[in-house]
C-alpha cells in the first residue's frame, strides 16, 4: 500500500443498548458523533443480532451508508436499498430438525427469515419477546405445516422456560446437522429463555471480518462498541473494543475499554469517537 494513501477505518456499533437507548431512540450526541466520524472518512456501520428489517430503519435514520451486519453475522445488508449483499441461511434439514425438537419440548417456535419473523397464530402473547429482532411479525394458520420461506431462514428460535430450553439444547446437539449450531440464553428474564438455531459460523466477528475484507480495512483499524454476550466475539476480533457502562461484568472483561455511558442516557458512540479519533 502506498504510504501516502489514506488510512481507512471502521467504527462498528451494536444496536440495542448501544446506539439505541432504553427508550429506542438515538442520543443527539451519538448522532453528531456518527456524522463527525463519517466526515473524517471513517466507515460507520451497525453490527446487530436483529434481522435486516429490524435494523434498516435506524441505519437510515442516522445516515449510515456502509453495509450493515445483521442476524449476528448471517446477513450483510446495503442500507440504502435493503439489498442482501451476502447471507448465510439455515439448510432446510436444520430448520425442520429445530422445529421438531421445539414441538416435542413444547417451546413456541419463531422462524426468522431474512425479511420477517414467522409464527403460528396463538403465539401473539410471546410477541414482545421477539419483535426486538424485527417488527415484521407474520402470523400463520396453525394447520400450516410448511413455513413460507423454509429455504431462506436466518434463525429458528424457540421460547419457553429455562429447564425446557436446556433440554431442547441437549436434544438439538444430537439432531442438528453439522452445518448448524444452537445456543440457549435468557431473554431479559430468568423465567423466559430462548434457544436459537443458526447456520454454524454466524457470529458478529465473522460478519465484521467479512465487511472489513470487502472494504479493504485492516483488523487493527476496526473499533467495536457493544454491551452484550453476543458482542464478545467482535470485541475479540476488533483492533479496539469498547463495552458500554451497563454491560455485565463478564462481558466488560472482554473489551479493551469500558465506557462511562450507559443505555439509559446514551452517549456511548460519542465517547468512543472522542477517544478513538
Amino acid at each position: 500500500m502506498n504510504a501516502s494513501a489514506p488510512r481507512h477505518r471502521i467504527l462498528a456499533v451494536d444496536l440495542d443498548g448501544t446506539l439505541l437507548k432504553d427508550d429506542r431512540t438515538v442520543a443527539p450526541e451519538d448522532l453528531a458523533a456518527i456524522r463527525e466520524a463519517r466526515a473524517a472518512g471513517v466507515y460507520v456501520t451497525i453490527v446487530t443480532g436483529r434481522i435486516a428489517s429490524g435494523a434498516l430503519p435506524t441505519a437510515r435514520e442516522v445516515g449510515i451508508d456502509t453495509p450493515i451486519v445483521c442476524a449476528d453475522g448471517a446477513q450483510l445488508v446495503q442500507p440504502a436499498t435493503g439489498e442482501l449483499i451476502a447471507r448465510k441461511s439455515l439448510p432446510g434439514k436444520a430448520t425442520r430438525a429445530a422445529l421438531t425438537v421445539f414441538s416435542d419440548r413444547r417451546l413456541t417456535p419463531f422462524v426468522l427469515t431474512h425479511e420477517a419473523i414467522h409464527a403460528r397464530r396463538g403465539a401473539e402473547s410471546l410477541a414482545p419477546w421477539v419483535i426486538g429482532w424485527s417488527p415484521e411479525l407474520r402470523l400463520h394458520a396453525p394447520e400450516e405445516l410448511a413455513w413460507p420461506e423454509l429455504r431462506d431462514v436466518a434463525i429458528v428460535l424457540g421460547i419457553g422456560n429455562r429447564d425446557v430450553a436446556g433440554n431442547a439444547l441437549d436434544e438439538l446437539g444430537q439432531s442438528l446437522p453439522p452445518s448448524a449450531g444452537a445456543v440457549a440464553f435468557p431473554m431479559g428474564s430468568d423465567e423466559v429463555w430462548g434457544v436459537r438455531v443458526q447456520a454454524r459460523g454466524c457470529t458478529k466477528s465473522a460478519g465484521l471480518s467479512a465487511l472489513a475484507a470487502r472494504l479493504g480495512v485492516r483488523r487493527t483499524d476496526v473499533a467495536y462498541v457493544g454491551d452484550w454476550y453476543n458482542d464478545i466475539s467482535a470485541f475479540a476480533w476488533a483492533g479496539r473494543s469498547f463495552a458500554m457502562g451497563h454491560a455485565p461484568q463478564d462481558v466488560k472483561r472482554h473489551a479493551n475499554e469500558v465506557l462511562r455511558a450507559t443505555s439509559e442516557n446514551g452517549g456511548g458512540v460519542a465517547e468512543v469517537v472522542h477517544r478513538w479519533l
